[in-house]
């Protein structure tokens, strides 16, 4: 899996009020929508400087999305409402790992990012990176 499969979540994960994941109705759907990602290199992802830029301005409706920035941006919500309910531990460790990076190398739009998807104090996002 990768920072897609993320952005974690996100990315970077990261997501649109309380919105369907892809055909995903709620959070015990999420863990069958991650499967979508599973074959994308995680490390190499995450580390794809202009990949996270777009995905992340994408997740902050500040540029374009491209077909799996818009199903990433779909994460967020539920994640934020409701975890990762049904997740494999593979699945959730992807997740952090996603998560991880986008709070390390992009901070301030990682703050954005929470103060997007899951006001008020990110508290829920925040559970997967700590």
């Amino acid at each position: 899996m990768n920072v897609t499969t993320v952005l974690a979540s996100c990315l970077l994960v990261m997501f649109v009020g309380c919105s369907s994941v892809f055909g995903a109705n709620n959070a015990t759907d999420l863990a069958r929508y991650l499967t979508r990602f599973g074959d994308i290199n995680l490390d190499q992802a995450l580390h794809n400087e202009r990949g996270m830029y777009n995905h992340i301005k994408c997740f902050l409706n500040e540029g374009p999305c491209v077909q799996m920035s818009r199903d990433l941006k779909r994460i967020f919500p539920v994640l934020s409402k409701s975890g990762c309910i049904g997740c494999s531990d593979e699945q959730i460790e992807s997740i952090k790992t996603s998560l991880s990076v986008l709070k390390k190398k992009w901070s301030k739009e990682w703050d954005r990012i929470v103060h997007m998807y899951d006001p008020p104090s990110g508290a829920n996002l925040e559970r997967f990176v700590n």
